[in-house]
């Protein structure tokens, strides 16, 4: 429940968490300036995926390659 409250404010302030070292990002972005890698988002929900993902864990939606 709390990482929900978090994740509700960091959409509200246009930022979201790395999913691989959980620095703050500005949202969509394409890079972790902190563990410098590329991050992908999902093309449904816009959350970021982990890496090799096959499904986005926010909405279930597939990832495309």
């Amino acid at each position: 429940m709390a990482a929900e409250k978090v994740e509700r404010e960091f959409e509200a302030e246009g930022t979201c968490v790395c999913p691989f070292c959980e620095a703050v990002l500005e949202a969509s972005a394409p890079w972790c300036m902190t563990c410098q890698v590329e991050v992908q988002f999902c093309a449904f929900c816009d959350e970021p995926l982990p890496l090799d993902a096959t499904e986005c864990p926010s909405c279930g939606a597939k990832s495309e390659d």
